[in-house]
């Protein structure tokens, strides 16, 4: 319980405990208040512990301060536990103004060295536009578990919308690094853009899904449907629209056999499907989870079959002015999400855990852990992963989207992290 007296014009909260008389205690008395007096429980006692060891005042000049807030006892007790109490004289006190001359002269001549220990302080701000995909995880682990602030980086995650808007942010120099999908960064290559890939993100974990009641259990089904109007939801220059495509001409078919609704925003796309304007749509992971275990849907082809085992979802990208000017920083970023990539892959539950505690995903825990095996980390694309895009990329060229495949794959800083 505490109690307030007044001294001037302030107010001072005072602990019962530290109640009682003015006079010397009694010696069992001055023990069990210096035992309150480093009482954790207690922070009066705690703040005034430290202020009278520190001071290291006659029991005098304590127990004159601290009386008119009945500290007393307080200042007592703590100078029975002193081993000595050394007196303070005339010349060997120092002045508050001659103090301050000291000090402002220290601060000077320390001054001067301060810029270096501020700069070896500070962290390297990187500015990270993301989308909302589990291909997103090494980022986002990275991010909940401090990895980037252990390697000097302060990463600023901002949300894109769509992947158009993303390298509309990396081209501008608003954004230092993206994770996208590959797809977005070959097309904005095409025209010009500085665009550069310099290691993975995720693979797998995109799904072309049907509605329960169309009835299409597989890809031959959706061919035997052709010409009979089924929307199917898409978004396009995406991975969704190039594992669509494959599939499609895997079975036979092509856009004209259907009505393709395009899309440029993947919670729009979910949303349609769930509401029952779509009949098919292709989705990523977490989201393509909800729609198959959650509202039914039926799966019918997967980036997996478009690509193989080792064809990327989202990587990262960067352009090619900030590779040439910080190799170093992003290096250590690389460090970062290899690191998250190895940490996911070695405790999927742990993993859950974290990425649903941060909140990224807008999806319950249970979608969270059913769709995380479904799409995991892949930083390391040096293993087969440029393959998988090579066949998106020859698609592309075959759509008219690109006329050539840009060179922009650049893993050079990714091969020096990994050795």
């Amino acid at each position: 319980m505490r109690r307030w007296r007044h001294a001037r014009h302030w107010r001072f909260p005072i602990c019962s405990k530290a109640t009682g008389r003015s006079r010397p205690p009694r010696s069992g008395f001055a023990v069990s208040l210096a035992t309150l007096a480093t009482d954790r429980f207690c922070r009066f006692h705690r703040q005034h512990a430290r202020i009278l060891i520190n001071r290291r005042s006659s029991r005098e000049t304590c127990v004159g301060k601290y009386m008119q807030c009945l500290e007393a006892p307080m200042a007592w007790a703590m100078h029975e536990r002193l081993p000595t109490t050394p007196e303070r004289s005339r010349e060997t006190t120092m002045k508050r103004r001659d103090f301050l001359k000291t000090s402002a002269a220290v601060a000077g001549v320390a001054a001067v060295g301060a810029p270096f220990v501020a700069r070896t302080q500070e962290l390297d701000t990187v500015n990270v536009g993301h989308l909302v995909g589990i291909c997103m995880s090494p980022l986002f682990y990275a991010k909940a578990r401090e990895y980037f602030r252990e390697e000097g980086l302060n990463v600023q995650m901002k949300f894109m919308p769509n992947p158009g808007d993303a390298l509309t942010a990396l081209n501008s120099g608003a954004m230092d690094i993206i994770h996208n999908p590959f797809t977005n960064a070959f097309i904005a290559a095409g025209q010009g853009a500085p665009v550069r890939i310099i290691a993975g993100s995720g693979a797998g974990g995109l799904f072309l899904v049907a509605q329960k009641e169309t009835g299409i259990k597989n890809m031959a089904d959706l061919a035997a449907a052709k010409g009979k109007g089924l929307k199917i939801g898409t978004v396009r220059f995406n991975t969704f629209e190039l594992t669509l495509y494959r599939a499609l001409v895997k079975a036979g078919v092509g856009y004209s056999d259907y009505d393709i609704v395009w899309f440029n925003d993947t919670l729009a796309l979910a949303a349609a499907f769930e509401s029952k304007n779509l009949d098919l749509a292709t989705h990523v992971e977490p989201f393509a989870t909800r729609l198959i275990d959650t509202l039914g849907g039926v799966p019918i082809a997967s980036s997996l079959d478009a690509w193989g085992p080792h064809g990327p979802d989202c990587v990262t990208n960067t352009t090619a002015r900030y590779l040439d000017s910080k190799p170093e920083v992003i290096k250590r970023y690389l460090k970062a999400i290899l690191r998250a990539d190895a940490a996911i892959k070695a405790d999927l539950p742990k993993a859950v855990d974290v990425l649903d505690g941060a909140k990224f995903y807008r999806v319950n825990k249970e979608t969270l852990a059913a769709a995380l095996p479904r799409q995991m980390p892949q930083v390391d694309i040096t293993k087969g992963g440029e393959k998988g895009m090579e066949i998106a990329v020859a698609d592309m060229v075959q759509l008219g989207y690109l006329k050539t495949a840009p060179q922009i794959v650049d893993t050079k800083l990714l091969k020096q992290v990994l050795a």
